[in-house]
């Protein structure tokens, strides 16, 4: 396979399959309305797949604006009432494809590091956790692994991720 029909067999995938994702650095927000400039739906026409599309891009992306939005307006909330030095949050309700957004969100607006986690059925949530400067974020992650609170997980400094039962969540903040 030429390197040419890799990168057109790569994107010809990320269309189809709606991976269309693209950070912005300059609004520090996360786009997923285009791949390298260009509208999914325009490399689409290009590459002659037009008709395979299974979703509309720019509704998934409108969908997960509300998603994130609405797990953001409850955990901020929640987090100004926390006097932790450590901002731990657990939802539900809330889906975990935008945890880590949130996450860094509420780190911005209080100064602490942030865990938000998203609960599962079974009572095990997955959690997105960004740290701030000082504070090692991915060494309390592991040490607390190590320590039998969480189930999994690992990061760096400023960010992380973790798996932890709903029965460990008020150990954890400890």
């Amino acid at each position: 396979m030429s390197t040419n029909t890799g990168i057109l067999l790569g994107i010809t995938l990320m269309v189809v399959t709606g991976c269309t994702g693209k950070y912005n650095p300059f609004t520090d927000e996360n786009h997923f309305d285009t791949v390298f400039g260009y509208p999914p739906k325009a490399i689409a026409k290009f590459l002659d797949i037009e008709d395979q599309l299974t979703v509309d891009p720019d509704d998934l992306n409108k969908e997960r604006r509300q998603i994130e939005e609405a797990v953001r307006e409850v955990a901020l909330d929640r987090a100004a009432q926390s006097p932790h030095h450590v901002v731990i949050l657990a939802d539900e309700g809330w889906h975990e494809g935008v945890i880590g957004i949130v996450a860094g969100r509420v780190r911005e607006r209080y100064g602490k590091p942030a865990m938000i986690i998203s609960m599962g059925p079974d009572g095990v949530g997955k959690g997105s956790a960004r740290g701030i400067a000082g504070f090692r974020l991915g060494n309390a992650v592991i040490a607390a692994h190590q320590a039998g609170i969480i189930e999994g997980g690992g990061g760096h400094d400023m960010a992380a991720g973790f798996s932890v039962h709903v029965s460990q969540i008020a150990a954890f903040q400890a």
